[in-house]
C-alpha cells in the first residue's frame, strides 16, 4: 500500500467524456483508496440558470471541501475524479478569466499527481457535457497548462486496459 506523512492525491483530469470517472472508480476499487467524487454534476443540477463565473468558483470551493474532508479521514492516497484544475480550466476556457483563490489553491496542491486523459474514447452524451466537438482542443489546453505548472502528470492514451496498466505502474512506483 502507498502511505506517507503527507496525504497524496491521484487526480484524473481532462476534457469531457475522456474516461476520468471510469478510471477513478476502477483505481479506487483496485487499491482500496477513497474516491473523491466530481461535485460538478450535483452542484449544477440544483442551479436553475446557466452557470456563471460565480458558480464555477463556488463549485471549486465545494470540490476542495470534499477533498479536505476525505483527506482528514484518510492518511493514504485519495483518488480524485477531477480536482480544482477543472473549474480553473472552465474559467479560463469558457470565460477567459482566472480567479486568484483558485490559482492559489491549484499552485498549493503539491500533493497531487495528475493523469491527463486523452479524449480517444467515444463521446457519451450527458446533460452537463457541452463540448463534444472541441475535446481535442481542450485536451491540448489542459496539456499546456499542466506542462507549465510544477505539478507532476502523465498523459493517458489508449483503451481502458492500457490506461489502467499505466496508472497502476505509476501508483505502485510511488510505494
Amino acid at each position: 500500500m502507498i502511505s506517507g506523512e503527507n496525504m497524496r492525491k491521484i487526480v484524473f483530469t481532462g476534457p469531457e467524456s475522456s474516461g476520468k470517472s471510469t478510471l477513478a472508480r476502477l483505481i479506487s476499487d483496485e487499491f482500496g483508496y477513497p474516491l473523491v467524487p466530481e461535485v460538478a454534476r450535483a452542484y449544477l443540477s440544483v442551479i436553475s440558470e446557466s452557470y456563471t463565473t460565480d458558480h464555477v468558483i463556488e463549485l471549486a470551493r465545494h470540490q476542495i471541501d470534499v477533498e479536505s474532508s476525505l483527506g482528514a479521514l484518510h492518511r493514504d492516497f485519495l483518488i480524485c475524479d477531477t480536482s480544482i484544475f477543472v473549474p480553473r480550466m472552465w474559467l479560463l476556457y469558457r470565460f477567459g478569466l482566472k480567479d486568484q483563490w483558485i490559482e492559489a489553491e491549484f499552485e498549493r496542491g503539491s500533493d497531487r499527481f495528475y493523469f491527463l486523459c486523452a479524449p480517444e474514447i467515444p463521446w457519451q452524451k450527458d446533460t452537463f457535457r457541452e463540448n463534444p466537438a472541441d475535446r481535442w482542443s481542450l485536451f491540448h489546453i489542459y496539456h499546456k497548462q499542466l506542462a507549465e505548472s510544477q505539478h507532476p502528470y502523465k498523459v493517458l492514451r489508449g483503451d481502458l486496459t492500457e490506461r489502467v496498466a499505466i496508472v497502476k505502474e505509476v501508483v505502485l512506483s510511488k510505494n
